[in-house]
């Protein structure tokens, strides 16, 4: 069965009229003018076949290289690329061969064994050119080209074959004019402009807008010579048409002016649906998927809307799944009392930020100016009852523990850790009162502290840094019972020796944990303060060096 089509008859133009009669003749119009349209076959073969037609170009295979030119190496403090050998000339020493050389080779000579041109299949080929002159058969396609059918009596347009007589142009261009197509042949020959690019340089200077194609069917026709000097006007064989014609630049809709010889031809040349070319082997027209394309009138017509079920109105639709803990909803509908639950829960959050705001506010609430004063002076009554001498003598644990007596200690030696290196500085440890050190020839005080963290000054119970240096002396001053816990442990794996007139004391680990008020006031390795004092040699009593009494040694050691 023939695909359906809006106008099956096509009318023959006559020649002697202005516009034809209702007497005039009428033809089929052929199924190839019915075949689906590809505008994407049609480009593609046309890409691959306007390749067939270039011409090989390369460069010259010495191009560049005809110089003995070499690289001088390394150590000549230049690059090196190959340089032209000799002198007396600026050629003489310029870089030769590289592409960034000039007078070089370029990059990749271009050789003509390229793969200029491309093989496309003969059924595709074949499929282009009856999509192409498909779409001749559509007004808005042919208008969306950009030709001038404005005066066209009919689409497809065919004339009668005593147009294959003419021999003179003038006849050609009085034809044009009766059958309303010259217009778009003024248009290809008023759009002639230079090319732009270097081809205005080889041999295509000029370049117009294509005109209507003159398709007729009578070999060895005059209508050639006639139509041929006009301008953007073509002339071809019915049996040899061409893709490269039909479709200028890959766009389908070129105006297509037929015989009446070569229009019977068409179903004969390319077939039909039902019957296979005549003139091509075995080849049958594609025939589209959907003959009619206006589904709407289809769908709702009498003949399919009897047979086809009733539109359900009533549709069960399924609910979707929620997740309770996400959706409040949902939850208040597995477990009512969730409301209660979080409302109970914001109100506890709102009460605990009400009450840690008030307290925030009470602590930086500024205390008046008597009561401020009352408290620095019992800070200041507090430090110097901490510095006073009889406070030690009450403390009867620690001066049991220290062993000492009432007797005041010479100067001892501290060494301070700053930047990685050990400091020795003179330091004059001062303990007041009946808890000073004595019995120096039995005893060693041994300490070792940070430059910048010693926590032994307290002030209004918080640890300060050491003062300033002054006369290389640091007067430490500490208060032993305001720590609430005082806690030593000492952690050796030598004895400790004292060895003569060196005073060097060798231990290997000694860690000290000071907790002040049930809380750790050394945290940090790295700040931790090594503190001994008063240990009894285990092995032999040694006499307390007299350069610890607070005079320099003779080797320069502080």
């Amino acid at each position: 069965m023939a695909a359906a089509a809006a106008r099956p008859l096509v009318t023959v133009q006559p020649l002697e009229g202005d516009m034809a009669t209702d007497s005039s003749a009428a033809v089929p119009l052929p199924d190839v003018l019915k075949a689906p349209i590809r505008p994407d076959v049609v480009r593609f073969v046309h890409v691959n076949l306007s390749k067939n037609s270039r011409q090989p170009y390369a460069v010259s295979k010495r191009a560049g290289h005809q110089t003995s030119a070499e690289s001088w190496g390394t150590g000549r403090a230049v690059s090196r690329i190959p340089r032209v050998p000799g002198g007396g000339t600026h050629r003489a020493g310029q870089g030769a061969f590289g592409n960034m050389c000039r007078g070089g080779r370029m990059f990749a000579p271009t050789k003509t064994w390229r793969r200029w041109h491309r093989r496309v299949n003969i059924n595709m080929r074949r499929y282009a050119v009856a999509s192409a002159l498909a779409a001749t058969a559509v007004p808005s396609l042919v208008l969306a080209r950009g030709h001038r059918i404005e005066s066209v009596p009919e689409l497809p347009l065919v004339v009668s074959d005593s147009i294959e007589g003419v021999e003179k142009t003038a006849s050609a261009i009085k034809i044009l004019k009766q059958i309303g197509a010259f217009p778009d042949a003024e248009k290809a020959k008023d759009s002639q402009a230079i090319r732009t690019g270097k081809g205005k340089m080889r041999n295509r200077r000029y370049i117009s807008r294509k005109g209507p194609l003159i398709v007729y069917g009578t070999e060895g026709s005059k209508i050639v010579k006639a139509f041929r000097n006009i301008p953007g006007v073509d002339v071809a064989n019915v049996e040899r048409l061409n893709l490269l014609k039909l479709a200028p630049g890959g766009h389908v809709g070129r105006f297509i002016i037929w015989t009446k010889s070569a229009f019977e031809k068409l179903d004969s040349v390319f077939g039909t649906f039902d019957k296979s070319s005549e003139k091509k082997k075995g080849y049958v027209l594609p025939r589209p998927k959907m003959l009619n394309p206006d589904l709407s009138r289809i769908i709702n017509s009498d003949e399919v809307q009897s047979v086809v079920r009733p539109i359900k109105k009533e549709v069960k639709r399924h609910t979707l799944k929620k997740n309770p803990l996400k959706n409040l909803y949902t939850l208040l509908k597995l477990n009512p009392y969730a409301k209660t639950a979080r409302r109970m829960s914001l109100l506890a959050e709102a009460q605990r930020v009400k009450a840690k705001q008030e307290k925030l506010d009470k602590k930086r609430t500024q205390l008046p100016k008597e009561e401020a004063n009352a408290i620095k002076a019992a800070g200041r009554s507090w430090y110097k009852t901490m510095i006073s001498d009889s406070d030690y003598t009450e403390f009867e644990n620690f001066t049991k523990w220290l062993g000492v007596t009432q007797e005041k200690p010479a100067a001892l030696v501290m060494r301070f850790p700053m930047r990685g290196q050990w400091w020795r500085k003179k330091c004059l440890m001062k303990l007041s009162g009946s808890g000073a050190l004595s019995g120096c020839s039995e005893k060693v005080a041994y300490f070792v502290s940070s430059w910048l963290h010693v926590n032994l000054i307290l002030r209004g119970g918080r640890s300060s840094r050491v003062p300033n240096m002054r006369n290389n002396v640091v007067y430490l001053r500490y208060r032993v019972p305001s720590l609430v816990v005082f806690k030593w442990s000492f952690l050796f794996s030598k004895i400790i020796r004292l060895k003569e007139k060196r005073s060097v004391v060798a231990a290997d680990h000694l860690k000290v944990r000071f907790l002040e008020r049930g809380r750790s006031s050394l945290s940090s390795s790295s700040r931790l303060l090594l503190f001994a004092l008063a240990f009894r040699s285990v092995e032999d009593e040694v006499a307390l060096p007299a350069c610890w009494g607070g005079e320099e040694r003779s080797d320069g050691i502080l």
